[in-house]
Protein backbone atom coordinates (compact mmCIF):
# COMPACT_ATOMS: atom_id res chain seq x y z
CA UNK A 1 0.00 0.00 0.00
CA UNK A 2 2.96 2.28 0.85
CA UNK A 3 4.19 1.44 -2.55
CA UNK A 4 1.31 2.25 -4.49
CA UNK A 5 -0.20 4.91 -2.35
CA UNK A 6 1.30 8.46 -4.14
CA UNK A 7 0.62 6.42 -7.57
CA UNK A 8 -3.00 5.55 -5.98
CA UNK A 9 -4.11 9.18 -5.27
CA UNK A 10 -2.83 9.87 -9.14
CA UNK A 11 -4.94 7.76 -10.77
CA UNK A 12 -7.49 8.84 -8.87
CA UNK A 13 -7.41 12.38 -9.23
CA UNK A 14 -7.80 11.61 -12.71
CA UNK A 15 -10.92 9.73 -12.34
CA UNK A 16 -9.69 6.14 -12.13
CA UNK A 17 -11.65 4.07 -9.20
CA UNK A 18 -10.42 0.82 -7.62
CA UNK A 19 -12.59 -2.10 -9.67
CA UNK A 20 -14.74 -3.12 -7.24
CA UNK A 21 -18.67 -3.39 -7.24
CA UNK A 22 -18.97 -0.88 -4.31
CA UNK A 23 -17.13 1.97 -6.31
CA UNK A 24 -19.26 0.99 -9.50
CA UNK A 25 -22.47 1.09 -7.56
CA UNK A 26 -21.75 4.37 -6.13
CA UNK A 27 -20.85 5.70 -8.98
CA UNK A 28 -24.22 4.40 -11.29
CA UNK A 29 -25.99 5.75 -8.44
CA UNK A 30 -24.72 9.19 -8.84
CA UNK A 31 -25.30 8.80 -12.68
CA UNK A 32 -22.02 8.91 -13.87
CA UNK A 33 -20.36 6.91 -17.06
CA UNK A 34 -18.61 4.32 -16.51
CA UNK A 35 -15.51 2.96 -18.53
CA UNK A 36 -14.88 -0.63 -17.71
CA UNK A 37 -12.61 -2.87 -18.68
CA UNK A 38 -13.90 -6.69 -18.50
CA UNK A 39 -10.75 -8.26 -19.75
CA UNK A 40 -8.29 -6.31 -18.02
CA UNK A 41 -4.51 -7.33 -17.95
CA UNK A 42 -5.52 -10.68 -18.96
CA UNK A 43 -6.47 -8.82 -22.58
CA UNK A 44 -4.26 -6.25 -22.79
CA UNK A 45 -0.95 -8.63 -22.74
CA UNK A 46 -2.86 -10.68 -24.88
CA UNK A 47 0.52 -11.97 -27.75
CA UNK A 48 1.01 -10.23 -30.23
CA UNK A 49 -0.31 -13.09 -33.10
CA UNK A 50 -3.65 -12.63 -30.86
CA UNK A 51 -3.90 -8.42 -31.00
CA UNK A 52 -6.83 -8.52 -33.37
CA UNK A 53 -8.69 -10.77 -31.30
CA UNK A 54 -11.26 -9.58 -29.15
CA UNK A 55 -12.18 -12.18 -26.03
CA UNK A 56 -12.88 -9.22 -23.03
CA UNK A 57 -11.45 -12.59 -20.68
CA UNK A 58 -14.84 -14.26 -21.28
CA UNK A 59 -15.95 -12.33 -18.25
CA UNK A 60 -19.87 -11.64 -18.43
CA UNK A 61 -20.46 -10.10 -15.27
CA UNK A 62 -20.23 -6.29 -16.67
CA UNK A 63 -22.99 -7.92 -18.98
CA UNK A 64 -25.35 -9.37 -16.01
CA UNK A 65 -24.52 -5.71 -14.26
CA UNK A 66 -25.65 -3.32 -17.47
CA UNK A 67 -28.98 -6.02 -17.54
CA UNK A 68 -29.57 -5.29 -13.63
CA UNK A 69 -29.33 -2.02 -14.27
CA UNK A 70 -30.92 -1.43 -17.73
CA UNK A 71 -27.75 0.31 -18.93
CA UNK A 72 -26.74 0.93 -22.71
CA UNK A 73 -23.48 -0.45 -23.24
CA UNK A 74 -20.63 1.53 -25.36
CA UNK A 75 -18.61 -0.89 -26.87
CA UNK A 76 -14.61 0.63 -27.32
CA UNK A 77 -12.04 -0.71 -29.89
CA UNK A 78 -8.35 0.37 -30.66
CA UNK A 79 -5.37 -0.75 -32.58
CA UNK A 80 -2.11 0.02 -32.28
CA UNK A 81 -1.25 -0.49 -28.74
CA UNK A 82 0.27 -3.71 -29.38
CA UNK A 83 2.45 -2.36 -32.06
CA UNK A 84 3.82 0.20 -29.30
CA UNK A 85 5.74 -2.96 -27.56
CA UNK A 86 5.41 -7.05 -28.73
CA UNK A 87 3.76 -9.50 -25.96
CA UNK A 88 5.17 -12.78 -26.63
CA UNK A 89 3.41 -14.27 -23.96
CA UNK A 90 0.69 -13.60 -21.76
CA UNK A 91 2.19 -15.45 -18.57
CA UNK A 92 -1.20 -16.58 -16.92
CA UNK A 93 0.14 -20.00 -16.21
CA UNK A 94 3.31 -18.47 -14.83
CA UNK A 95 1.33 -16.34 -12.42
CA UNK A 96 -0.83 -18.89 -11.02
CA UNK A 97 2.23 -21.03 -10.46
CA UNK A 98 4.11 -18.04 -8.78
CA UNK A 99 0.87 -17.54 -6.70
CA UNK A 100 0.04 -13.49 -8.20
CA UNK A 101 -3.42 -14.59 -9.00
CA UNK A 102 -4.13 -15.22 -5.33
CA UNK A 103 -1.98 -12.68 -3.75
CA UNK A 104 -2.13 -10.11 -6.32
CA UNK A 105 -5.49 -10.68 -8.23
CA UNK A 106 -2.78 -10.36 -11.22
CA UNK A 107 -3.70 -13.08 -14.11
CA UNK A 108 -0.73 -12.66 -16.22
CA UNK A 109 2.70 -12.21 -15.90
CA UNK A 110 3.91 -11.29 -19.59
CA UNK A 111 7.13 -11.75 -21.61
CA UNK A 112 7.54 -8.57 -23.70
CA UNK A 113 9.48 -7.32 -26.11
CA UNK A 114 10.86 -3.97 -26.89
CA UNK A 115 13.29 -0.78 -25.43
CA UNK A 116 15.06 -0.23 -23.68
CA UNK A 117 15.71 -3.81 -22.21
CA UNK A 118 15.13 -6.05 -25.62
CA UNK A 119 13.30 -9.13 -23.80
CA UNK A 120 11.77 -8.95 -20.41
CA UNK A 121 8.83 -9.65 -17.62
CA UNK A 122 6.51 -6.51 -18.82
CA UNK A 123 5.06 -5.55 -15.39
CA UNK A 124 8.55 -5.46 -13.90
CA UNK A 125 10.44 -2.35 -15.85
CA UNK A 126 8.29 0.27 -18.13
CA UNK A 127 9.16 0.45 -21.99
CA UNK A 128 9.75 2.77 -24.33
CA UNK A 129 6.98 2.48 -27.02
CA UNK A 130 8.05 1.69 -30.52
CA UNK A 131 6.62 4.17 -33.14
CA UNK A 132 2.64 3.30 -34.21
CA UNK A 133 -0.23 5.20 -34.28
CA UNK A 134 -2.82 4.53 -32.02
CA UNK A 135 -6.82 4.62 -32.94
CA UNK A 136 -9.29 4.40 -30.54
CA UNK A 137 -13.05 3.82 -31.88
CA UNK A 138 -16.38 4.52 -29.90
CA UNK A 139 -18.96 2.01 -31.32
CA UNK A 140 -22.71 2.14 -31.00
CA UNK A 141 -24.48 1.77 -28.01
CA UNK A 142 -26.07 -1.81 -27.70
CA UNK A 143 -29.08 -2.14 -26.02
CA UNK A 144 -28.91 -5.79 -24.61
CA UNK A 145 -32.47 -5.16 -22.40
CA UNK A 146 -34.01 -3.94 -25.39
CA UNK A 147 -33.01 -7.27 -27.23
CA UNK A 148 -33.33 -9.44 -24.60
CA UNK A 149 -37.30 -7.86 -24.40
CA UNK A 150 -37.74 -8.94 -28.06
CA UNK A 151 -36.16 -12.28 -27.61
CA UNK A 152 -38.40 -13.30 -25.07
CA UNK A 153 -40.95 -11.38 -25.91
CA UNK A 154 -41.49 -9.84 -22.41
CA UNK A 155 -40.08 -7.40 -19.76
CA UNK A 156 -36.79 -8.75 -18.87
CA UNK A 157 -37.02 -10.13 -14.83
CA UNK A 158 -34.62 -10.42 -12.14
CA UNK A 159 -34.64 -13.99 -12.45
CA UNK A 160 -33.35 -14.16 -16.11
CA UNK A 161 -30.18 -13.07 -14.79
CA UNK A 162 -29.37 -15.92 -13.21
CA UNK A 163 -30.17 -17.60 -17.11
CA UNK A 164 -26.40 -17.88 -17.91
CA UNK A 165 -27.56 -18.62 -21.93
CA UNK A 166 -29.01 -15.41 -21.55
CA UNK A 167 -26.09 -14.06 -20.52
CA UNK A 168 -23.78 -16.32 -22.86
CA UNK A 169 -25.76 -14.87 -25.84
CA UNK A 170 -25.94 -11.18 -24.77
CA UNK A 171 -21.49 -11.30 -23.63
CA UNK A 172 -21.26 -12.51 -27.33
CA UNK A 173 -23.65 -9.66 -29.09
CA UNK A 174 -21.38 -7.52 -27.13
CA UNK A 175 -17.72 -9.19 -28.24
CA UNK A 176 -18.66 -9.84 -31.49
CA UNK A 177 -20.30 -6.20 -32.77
CA UNK A 178 -16.37 -5.40 -30.61
CA UNK A 179 -14.44 -7.84 -33.24
CA UNK A 180 -15.94 -6.90 -36.04
CA UNK A 181 -15.21 -3.63 -35.27
CA UNK A 182 -11.90 -4.26 -34.54
CA UNK A 183 -11.64 -5.86 -38.06
CA UNK A 184 -12.77 -3.18 -39.50
CA UNK A 185 -10.71 -0.63 -38.28
CA UNK A 186 -7.27 -3.28 -37.89
CA UNK A 187 -7.96 -3.98 -41.75
CA UNK A 188 -7.52 -0.79 -42.76
CA UNK A 189 -4.11 1.34 -43.82
CA UNK A 190 -3.12 3.64 -40.33
CA UNK A 191 -4.17 6.66 -42.58
CA UNK A 192 -7.48 5.45 -43.42
CA UNK A 193 -8.06 4.34 -39.82
CA UNK A 194 -9.08 7.85 -38.22
CA UNK A 195 -11.68 8.74 -40.88
CA UNK A 196 -13.80 5.06 -40.41
CA UNK A 197 -13.49 5.46 -36.43
CA UNK A 198 -15.01 8.93 -36.99
CA UNK A 199 -17.60 8.48 -39.72
CA UNK A 200 -18.79 5.08 -37.47
CA UNK A 201 -19.18 7.72 -34.67
CA UNK A 202 -20.40 10.48 -36.07
CA UNK A 203 -23.34 7.88 -37.87
CA UNK A 204 -24.56 6.47 -34.15
CA UNK A 205 -24.40 10.11 -32.88
CA UNK A 206 -26.98 11.16 -36.02
CA UNK A 207 -29.19 8.44 -34.57
CA UNK A 208 -28.95 8.88 -31.56
CA UNK A 209 -30.28 12.84 -31.85
CA UNK A 210 -32.76 11.60 -34.29
CA UNK A 211 -33.81 9.38 -32.28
Amino acid sequence: RKLFGPVQEIMQRLGCLRADRHNLEAALDEGRDVLVYPGGSFEAFRSYADRKTVTLGHRTGFVRHALSRRLLITPVVSVGVHETFLVLGRGDWLAEKLGLTRRFRADVFPLVAGLPFGVWPGVLFPQIPLPAKVTLQVLPPIDLCAEVRERLGRDLRDADLEDEALIERSFDRVRGAMQRGLDRLGGAAPSERAEIAGTVGQAWRTIESRG
